[in-house]
């Protein structure tokens, strides 16, 4: 098995040579008029695995993935895999309105037509679970329980608490809550519009209490903000703050930095972000084997 790593991924590549053996950076650059250039300057293996990570420029970053995929097939690859840290397009799952595109599931399948058979992510924003593409194998890995050993020094301390900042999120901090032994909750929320939203009550009590506010993602920072005020107003006390993608859009990371509240931020590096604690690659390993036989 060989790992082949694209632009988006790059930031990973020291680590990933540290648990693989196998580990090649593609040659990408883009021609003045913005067209793709992408080489592979290595033999490829029959085995492959393309590591990319779909941020910033969401687009660029899926025809590279298209690119390496095709290549690898046209030169030998019999089994072509993806380790996709972060998969952008994964939040529109139905049409909201008449004539709009279900990006998810368009996205999903452009993968599967490039000749890849089976992806592993973090964290897809998946609404209802993971999608069913025909001849495409989805591995879907939540990384809230991975944080835990940030807060293990407050584990079984009945003054913390963890909280998802929407009943989606509930999850994920019911599984950090079992990991460091506390009770968890969820704050009901109402997405007004693409970076506003409408936060209601908490579904426990958080007075006197330290919470931990667990999401998916981070992006314009809206959803954290709000909470955080929702919270400091029903009597919370220390906030900290978890996300497997830190995106930080919009100057999100300045705004949340200068929260006082807010006392710690921590993400992965499933993209470059300036809160990167938690180190993907390792976690990747530990599935490889599971996910291959998937």
């Amino acid at each position: 098995m060989q790992l082949i790593v694209l632009s988006g991924a790059h930031h990973l590549l020291d680590n990933l040579k540290q648990v693989f053996p196998n580990v090649f950076a593609a040659e990408v650059r883009y021609f003045p008029d913005n067209e793709l250039y992408l080489r592979f300057p290595f033999e490829i293996h029959e085995e492959v695995i393309i590591v990319q990570s779909v941020y910033k420029e969401p687009d660029k970053k899926l025809i590279e993935l298209f690119f390496a995929s095709h290549n690898a097939k046209d030169l030998g690859a019999k089994k072509i895999f993806a380790f996709i840290p972060y998969l952008a397009y994964t939040r529109q799952d139905k049409r909201y309105k008449e004539g709009e595109a279900i990006s998810q599931i368009i996205t999903l399948k452009m993968i599967r037509d490039s000749g890849i058979s089976k992806v592993l992510t973090f964290d897809a924003h998946f609404h209802v679970g993971i999608p069913k593409i025909e001849n495409l194998n989805i591995m879907n890995i939540k990384l809230a329980p991975y944080f835990w050993s940030f807060f293990k020094e407050f584990a079984n301390n009945e003054n913390y608490i963890v909280i998802g900042p929407d009943d989606d999120a509930y999850e994920l901090a019911t599984l950090l809550g079992k990991q460091l032994g506390l009770e968890s909750g969820f704050i009901e929320k109402k997405r007004l519009g693409d970076s506003e939203v409408e936060v209601k009550k908490c579904s426990i009590d958080v007075k006197n209490k330290n919470v931990i506010i667990v999401d998916d993602m981070i992006s314009t920072g809206s959803t954290i903000i709000e909470a955080t005020k929702m919270l400091k107003n029903e009597g919370a006390k220390d906030i900290y703050v978890v996300a497997t993608h830190g995106l930080f859009v919009a100057n999100s990371w300045e705004k949340l930095k200068n929260i006082e509240a807010i006392k710690e931020i921590i993400c992965s590096n499933s993209i470059p972000n300036p809160a990167a604690c938690l180190d993907v690659s390792s976690i990747f390993y530990s599935y490889y084997e599971k996910w291959r036989n998937y």
